[in-house]
């Protein structure tokens, strides 16, 4: 191991312009999935993709891609999105980073004051 391996600051929330650079489709006996890594201005992100959330990933994909209209396997998505310039929206919880694949819904903040109890 490296002892000399630097830790990337963490991302700060909001939009970034991601290009992806590889994928690798792994193929196991619970139904696989596919690990996709992206290339930020300073670093590169890997997330996986299991069938549960293929329709959502690749209908992002397709949409940030306008290929909405046309019929396209999740391959062909995949290599245009090496082509393009893709957005992603990174947020945090209490488990770790989020990526999203289309902007979140802005929820606006209540402040309340005064309230009869």
């Amino acid at each position: 191991m490296n002892l000399q391996t630097t830790i990337q600051k963490k991302l700060e929330e909001g939009a970034y312009k991601a290009r992806l650079t590889s994928y690798d489709n792994v193929e196991n006996e619970k139904g696989g999935y596919i690990k996709v890594t992206f290339k930020l201005d300073d670093r590169e992100i890997s997330e996986v993709i299991f069938p549960s959330s293929a329709n959502y990933f690749f209908g992002c994909l397709r949409k940030q891609l306008g290929l909405e209209e046309e019929d396209t396997t999740y391959e062909e998505l995949l290599n245009s999105a090496k082509k393009k310039d893709i957005t992603l929206w990174i947020s945090y919880n209490n488990y770790g980073r989020n990526v999203a694949y289309h902007e979140p819904s802005v929820k606006e903040e209540v402040n309340i004051t005064n309230v009869a109890v």
